[in-house]
């Protein structure tokens, strides 16, 4: 019995001690509450501007929680707005005297003497806490940031270079140092500091890669970097990130010849470290840059350097098929299918053989037209290569041939054939995708050039139904030729027809026929809306019979009576064009350039036309 009311007094004891524990936590928790509803209060005060009532709140909270950084920090900024400086020195010193090795408190303090315009009693106050932690890394930064962030930068650089020399770390606040003289347009100086910062940090070449080539100046910013790069490639001379960030900065400034020279430099190390797997490697990659920046010869240059020194390259086949692309895209096309040739001979059972018939056959297609060479080649992909995984896209070529020989069902038959074939069980998703809208799409240009309108559009219906982004260039062909029966079916449609059939024309290289073609629908038919496209066309074909000065004409007549076209900038873009390239007048091809600029600030061509006003005006 005895024992079972002690037990019980001891429970009940124990739920007393529950409640009170509750109850206190209640009370802490409703206490926070208020005191956060106090602090949010004050916030709404200093955003009105009432910041005597702020610091009210702020300074009543401090007092019941001393050593709240936040409640401090926000009675700070109201002393500095109502400019009560002495008032917060006396506030600081208290926290000082309550927490001494707390350094935020005296860097506030040496800032207030700063705001009050007593830069030498900041200095003091800094400097002071500078000797007793002279070894402290973050006294330095904390200084330094406070004397930044008030616009002192001379200063704020002073405090990190005697924190370096003190400390003895000669690669100490590099990062900050680069940032502060790149923003004091010091590049020279910031490079510098970046390359101390690689040297102990190698694996941030990438970030410091894309902080150097952000120097974007004058000739001056370039002397300044490339000076500097050389004096730190000099002495260190192993050094391969060195040479990386040199290579990088000099394809920024379109210095070709010179990254050539750093790139053969850059072999040279890996060969002497013996890195396996990079032989030729540098070669290459520069090979694919300035091949993008039509810089054909140095590519060329590039890729025979692979093929004469570097005999383990692991890829021979890609070198070869590259070689053979720049003399394509120079327009040298005998020597380049001579080049494609050697690589199908050389390397049978390379991806690369392939690509090299297939550019063939696009060569004697599109440009040679000799569709009879063009089936050769696309045949002996599908009779040699039966597990090539886009056999589709060789179809859709065959078709293409057929529609220049003139023989338009059979080139139905074999866009039919690319659209019903299975895709290769290795092929990707998007390439499956691609190959079987692209042959769409050409069954609706068939459609197209024949006149039957309303079978274009289910064509292109089947296109516009598939689950496919609308960035895909097959699908916007698609949009833009849907557009064009929109905009001409109802009210234009023998205009279109006219069109239409000019475009088979000149697939069919019947260039005559497809100019007079353009030409009766921009003259005849001259409020279509299909007239501006059919000047432009007929423009074009007019340059490529050496008439110029006509071309010129018909690019300006379509400007003159189109002017809110959207080919008005591509108008003056090919008169530019023919100035700079067919004629020789620099003069007139920049007057054609800059006028895009003005009149069409917003197209697409505005990167590419600065360029070329740049390097005509033989600039940077």
């Amino acid at each position: 019995m005895e024992g079972r009311f002690l037990n019980g007094i001891c429970q009940a004891a124990f739920m007393v001690c529950l409640v009170l524990i509750f109850n206190s936590a209640g009370m802490a928790q409703n206490t926070n509450q208020s005191d956060r509803g106090q602090y949010s209060l004050g916030q709404q005060y200093e955003a009105i501007g009432d910041f005597d009532q702020a610091l009210k709140i702020y300074l009543a909270l401090l007092e019941k929680y001393p050593r709240n950084f936040t409640y401090f920090d926000a009675a700070r900024k109201c002393y500095v707005s109502l400019k009560k400086y002495d008032e917060l020195i006396q506030l600081i010193e208290t926290r000082i005297e309550l927490e001494p090795h707390n350094f935020q408190y005296q860097i506030r303090l040496g800032e207030t003497y700063l705001q009050k315009e007593d830069k030498e009693k900041a200095f003091s106050i800094w400097n002071q806490m500078i000797n007793k932690n002279n070894k402290n890394a973050s006294v330095y930064r904390m200084v330094a940031n406070t004397l930044i962030q008030n616009r002192l930068f001379d200063d704020g650089i002073e405090i990190y270079q005697n924190g370096r020399n003190t400390i003895g770390k000669q690669g100490l606040f590099s990062l900050e140092l680069a940032q502060l003289h790149a923003y004091r347009f010091n590049y020279d100086k910031a490079t510098g500091e970046y390359m101390r910062y690689l040297r102990s940090n190698p694996r941030q070449l990438s970030y410091v890669k894309a902080r150097i080539v952000s120097f974007k100046g004058n000739n001056e910013t370039y002397e300044q970097v490339t000076s500097t790069l050389k004096r730190w490639i000099s002495s260190e001379s192993e050094n391969q990130d060195y040479q990386r960030l040199m290579i990088s900065f000099l394809l920024s400034y379109e210095n070709y010849n010179d990254a050539f020279s750093a790139v053969k430099k850059l072999e040279q190390l890996q060969n002497k470290s013996k890195e396996k797997g990079k032989t030729g490697s540098e070669l290459f990659k520069f090979s694919q840059i300035v091949l993008a920046e039509n810089q054909y010869n140095l590519a060329e240059k590039a890729l025979n350097r692979i093929l004469e020194e570097y005999s383990n390259y692991p890829d021979k086949a890609r070198i070869e098929y590259e070689l053979a692309r720049t003399l394509y895209l120079q327009g040298k096309y005998k020597p380049a299918l001579t080049a494609y040739d050697r690589v199908a001979m050389n390397y049978p059972k390379s991806i690369w053989a392939i690509e090299a018939i297939l550019t063939s056959g696009d060569i004697y297609l599109d440009v040679l037209f000799l569709p009879d060479s063009a089936v050769h080649n696309f045949k002996k992909v599908l009779d040699n290569y039966a597990k090539y995984q886009n056999r589709i896209h060789t179809f859709i070529r065959l078709g293409d041939v057929e529609i220049a020989r003139g023989n338009l069902s059979e080139a139905e038959t074999f866009y039919l054939q690319a659209v019903n074939t299975p895709s290769g069980k290795n092929q990707r998703v998007k390439e499956k995708n691609n190959s079987k809208i692209e042959g769409q799409l050409k069954l609706a240009e068939l459609a197209f050039y024949q006149g039957d309108f309303k079978k274009t559009r289910k064509h292109i219906e089947n296109i516009l139904k598939r689950p496919v982004s609308s960035s895909n260039a097959f699908v916007n062909d698609a949009l833009e030729l849907s557009i064009r029966l929109d905009n001409n079916e109802q009210n234009a449609s023998e205009a279109l027809k006219l069109y239409a059939e000019a475009i088979l024309f000149k697939k069919q290289n019947k260039l005559d026929e497809a100019s007079q073609n353009f030409s009766n629908v921009a003259d005849s038919y001259p409020q279509a809306k299909i007239a501006p496209q059919a000047r432009f066309q007929h423009s074009n074909l007019i340059r490529k019979t050496g008439d110029f000065l006509s071309a010129i004409m018909g690019f300006q007549a379509l400007i003159s009576k189109y002017p809110d076209n959207s080919l008005c900038d591509l108008a003056l873009f090919e008169i530019g064009t023919i100035y700079e390239n067919d004629l020789k007048d620099t003069s007139k091809a920049i007057e054609n350039y800059e006028t895009i600029l003005v009149n069409y600030p917003m197209s697409m061509l505005v990167e590419n036309v600065r360029k070329k006003i740049r390097s005509l005006e033989g600039n940077p």
